[in-house]
């Protein structure tokens, strides 16, 4: 193997004259070499770059705009500050492992009680995941089962089988030996590490990742923001693998950033940064504030940072001026809660929905906008179409069982029932109905038969008769 690479070994005792040749002044030489041999010359020229010269003038490299470093350290640079600087990153990374343990075991929850709602083996099951995710748009068709074989549900999968095989968590044999066979999903997610958890996230379908995302303060327009939230999983993932893996944190600059936060209230302010460690810190005190809200997190990294304010600069993590005055960064903040709001939140995630847009293609894909748009709302107007909004003036959501796509229509028996329970009129009400279990289904919801296709006319007739709408309480 060849290498342009020329510099000679150096003892530690050559190191520390390298860097007193270079103008760093070190206090004791003694003190020096043993930092030098437990952290290393190398992991520390991270945490001295800052106290090179910078090379006034032109950078040599386009690609790297930034001043380039001289060898020589400015004025007044002293070991131990670099040593200072090192503890506190160090001890910066501890804080975020801290709080990113506890979003992992809140995720872990979250991720296998939505699919577990399903059925013990969801996590396995491509009908319950994203397309994009399990590579197959049609389950029932043979030929895209060779999709499958390459996407990534089938890495995460066999990723997943493997640690199975090699657990030995108590929990684990416990199942095996009193049940055998692969683990559901619930027990699954006990066992995936962050990274896992932060795939199998991804791969959800769009309501179940929106769902989850709106209970941890993602929201745009009133609606959980699933996208972003999975975005910035995996910069969580990121910082957490730099963190494990003892890696500078301090100023590092974040290759694997999340979505712009402009439509998030209180981690706006943040968006500016996401190429810095703050970013991520505003957005672990925001889910912590759901997901933990009794913990002391975000107040001890709020005066961890101010403490820390004379050994490393703030600024150089992303920290906007005047951050500690934030929301997030108060102990004593959480967010107004509208029970009413909340309650509707709950009934419309129980739906996967679709948008008016959407709608349109379903059931006029060759008309022009204007006309898709005006069936919606004729249909919306003759209560044949359920479409639920959080509060008047709001982003309308369209419940997908409705739909009948390959006659482009909405279902007949749906559309009947619609009209009975005269849904313009009490969206929520209707959406309760058929949620609601009912003895002519044999305890099964009108929802469940619809979406499995047993729902007729004739069965929608007895369920509502014309004569009489029976709504139950809400």
């Amino acid at each position: 193997m060849t290498s342009s690479y020329k510099k000679p070994f150096k003892t530690v005792s050559e190191q520390i004259e390298i860097l007193s040749s270079r103008g760093m002044h070190i206090d004791d030489e003694a003190t020096a070499a043993q930092n030098l041999q437990n952290i290393g010359y190398y992991r520390l020229s991270g945490y001295w770059y800052p106290y090179r010269r910078e090379i006034l003038g032109p950078s040599p490299d386009p690609k790297f705009p930034l001043l380039p470093r001289s060898s020589i350290f400015k004025p007044n640079t002293n070991f131990k500050n670099v040593i200072h600087l090192y503890e506190m990153d160090r001890k910066l990374k501890l804080l975020v492992l801290d709080g990113l343990e506890r979003i992992e075991v809140a995720m872990r929850f979250q991720v296998g009680h939505v699919l577990g709602e399903g059925h013990a083996y969801a996590h396995c099951d491509q009908t319950r995941l994203s397309s994009a995710f399990t590579g197959v748009t049609d389950v029932e068709d043979p030929l895209e089962r060779e999709g499958w074989l390459t996407s990534e549900h089938a890495k995460w999968l066999s990723k997943v089988r493997r640690q199975e095989n090699d657990s030995k968590e108590e929990f684990v044999k416990h199942f095996k030996s009193n049940y055998g066979g692969a683990l559901p999903v619930w027990v699954v997610t006990e066992i995936l590490d962050f990274g896992g958890i932060s795939t199998l996230y991804g791969g959800l379908k769009q309501n179940h990742r929106d769902q989850i995302a709106e209970s941890l303060g993602f929201e745009v327009q009133a609606r959980g923001d699933g996208t972003s939230l999975a975005s910035w999983m995996k910069n969580l993932n990121f910082i957490r693998n730099t963190c494990a893996h003892h890696a500078r944190l301090w100023n590092k600059n974040i290759t694997v950033q999340g979505t712009e936060l402009d439509e998030i209230p209180d981690l706006k302010h943040a968006s500016v940064s996401r190429d810095r460690i703050y970013a991520s810190l505003a957005v672990i005190a925001h889910i912590l504030i759901r997901s933990c809200p009794e913990a002391t997190w975000r107040q001890d990294v709020r005066e961890f940072i101010i403490q820390s304010s004379q050994v490393a600069e703030p600024a150089r993590m992303g920290f906007p001026d005047n951050w500690e005055a934030e929301r997030i960064w108060d102990p004593q903040y959480r967010p107004k809660v509208d029970p009413v709001l909340s309650q509707r939140r709950k009934l419309r995630n129980k739906f996967e929905c679709i948008q008016s847009s959407e709608v349109g293609l379903l059931i006029s894909p060759h008309g022009s906008r204007k006309e898709a748009n005006n069936m919606v709302r004729s249909l919306r107007s003759q209560s044949s179409l359920l479409a639920l909004q959080l509060e008047n003036g709001s982003q309308a959501y369209f419940p997908l069982f409705q739909f009948d796509p390959d006659q482009k229509r909405i279902n007949p028996a749906v559309e009947y029932i619609n009209q009975r329970l005269e849904v313009r009129k009490d969206p929520w009400g209707a959406a309760h109905w058929w949620q609601s279990p009912h003895d002519s289904l044999e305890g099964n919801t009108p929802l469940h038969s619809a979406m499995n296709g047993d729902l007729t006319k004739s069965m929608a007739q007895i369920l509502i008769p014309e004569s009489s709408v029976e709504k139950p309480a809400r």
